[in-house]
């Protein structure tokens, strides 16, 4: 497989590494900085052929590659605290072994401490970034794009925390899986893929920690979590409005099942112009504090729950424009309630509310237009079924 990349200036991270060495690199006792112990940083150029492969394999802890050029190969790393700086466009890539679901362009392989931070990683014929078997790793200004299977998979207890990046065009955008998380911060993109934005699974978390993450026009579903996952926005100051928005997607913009999504802070989730907005199977959606909003618009059903899936928003609910604003079939409790600062409303779609098949409502303060019950529904709160 090949990996290319063609970098262009250093980026802020790879400067402050160059800059901690330089002052840190003394020699008998002198405090003014000396030049860099030979080969902690390396510089190499692809174009002129020089190998990546080949400085990742002789790399030693704590080093920094700035890679300039075009890459045309695969990358394997084993050596933790190792950094690789570009900032370009990266690109084609041959043919992988024979399970692609398990290989990648650049494969991160039982070590910690790696940064991958302007680079564009493309044309991988298995995944583009592949953590496995515990690693852990940030990526920064990374373009992952046109892999054919995964853009970036996080698997057997690894983690990654991912800034300003994008996963476009792949089969899928983003997999976390088997234990494993993902810290996302700053701007993050998961769109354009031919099946998923993010797949969550195997009591996997996904964390938004002061993130702007867009799923959009994937042909499947936004993001997926499932297998006692978790998507979550917990109560860091850090984690305040962060916003989670997935539009055009093909079939569902956010689907929870076997899974959660909670949120602790002034934070929006929303999701329109798809099939269903907010889908749950037996998933649960907690927002108890008032301060999150969510808004449902332009889906065929703005929020459908299923299976005995749970629901408890405190405030800041909109659901407008939809087929059906609320379809809860066998679901319960579903807890919705209204505060004067995040109100709470179901109004403006062909049917609000339909509730059915034994669900169980409470509902307090919230706006709703049109209700519909079957006699199975147990009701209570300041709007119960007519």
């Amino acid at each position: 497989m090949s990996f290319k990349i063609s970098p262009s200036n250093q980026t802020p991270l790879a400067v402050g590494v160059a800059l901690a060495i330089a002052l840190f690199a003394t020699d008998a006792g002198t405090i003014a900085a000396q030049p860099q112990p030979q080969g902690m940083i390396q510089h190499v150029n692809c174009v002129g052929g020089q190998s990546l492969a080949d400085a990742v394999r002789h790399s030693r802890e704590g080093q920094t590659i700035h890679v300039s050029g075009i890459c045309h190969e695969r990358v394997t790393i084993t050596t933790s605290r190792l950094t690789l700086s570009g900032g370009g466009t990266a690109g084609a890539g041959v043919a992988m072994g024979a399970d692609p679901e398990f290989d990648g362009l650049v494969v991160i392989n039982g070590v910690t401490g790696v940064t991958l931070t302007g680079l564009t990683i493309q044309n991988s014929s298995a995944n583009g970034v592949l953590a496995q078997r515990g690693a852990a790793f940030t990526m920064h200004d990374v373009v992952v794009q046109d892999n054919a299977v995964t853009g970036i998979v996080v698997v057997d207890h690894s983690s990654a925390e991912l800034t300003d990046s994008a996963t476009i065009r792949n089969r899928l955008g983003l997999d976390v899986v088997t234990s494993s998380s993902a810290v996302i911060k700053g701007a993050f993109a998961s769109n354009q893929n031919t099946e998923n934005g993010v797949d969550i699974n195997s009591s996997a978390v996904v964390e938004l920690r002061g993130a702007q993450v867009e799923l959009n026009q994937n042909a499947g579903y936004g993001l997926v979590a499932s297998s006692g996952s978790r998507v979550a926005i917990f109560g860091w100051q850090a984690s305040h409005g962060s916003t989670l928005t997935a539009d055009s997607n093909g079939f569902a913009g956010l689907i929870i099942a076997d899974a959660s999504l909670t949120s602790y802070v002034p934070a929006q989730i929303s999701a329109s112009n798809n099939t269903f907005g907010l889908l749950l199977n037996d998933g649960r959606v907690v927002a108890p504090f008032g301060e999150t909003k969510f808004l449902l618009e332009n889906n065929t059903v703005g929020m459908s729950l299923r299976n005995g899936s749970q629901v408890l928003i405190a405030g800041g609910l909109t659901v407008q424009s939809n087929g059906t604003g609320v379809l809860a079939d066998a679901a319960g409790p579903l807890t919705l309630t209204s505060v004067p600062a995040n109100p709470s409303a179901i109004t403006g779609n062909v049917t609000d509310m339909r509730l059915q098949f034994g669900t169980r409502s409470t509902i307090d303060g919230v706006t709703i237009g049109t209700m519909v019950c079957d006699a199975t529904v147990l009701s209570r709160g300041t709007k119960t079924c007519p």
